[in-house]
């Protein structure tokens, strides 16, 4: 299904033990209408494989920007094509924390950057 989607994004965490991948569409016209995927490998685990993610997330939008909190490494946020942001935990078996809500009081336009402010 995500055969013909590109490398958008992605973020390291803060020890450097997981990698965040977001793969999306990147030839949009306007709103965005199609699923994409967000993968994490986490590297040090003792069942590691490159050719398969630890965590896949399906995102109901292209991704556009991820990045990782800068001191909790479970914590990352996504940017999306249509304006929304989530935000995860990756350890937790239902890993969304939260999503932006979107209409037409709020931003709708990509997500071209992510910067966790301290």
């Amino acid at each position: 299904m995500f055969d013909d989607y590109a490398v958008v994004a992605l973020s390291w965490n803060s020890n450097g033990s997981s990698l965040a991948v977001a793969y999306g569409k990147t030839n949009h016209t306007t709103w965005c209408e199609h699923l994409s995927v967000l993968c994490i490998w986490s590297v040090f685990r003792r069942e590691f494989n490159p050719k398969k993610a630890t965590t896949t997330i399906e995102v109901s939008n292209c991704l556009t920007e991820v990045a990782f909190h800068p001191t909790d490494p479970l914590i990352l946020a996504g940017g999306t094509m249509n304006g929304e942001i989530y935000l995860w935990n990756i350890d937790q078996e239902d890993p969304q924390i939260a999503v932006s809500a979107i209409d037409e009081y709020f931003h709708r336009e990509a997500i071209t950057k992510l910067v966790w402010v301290r």
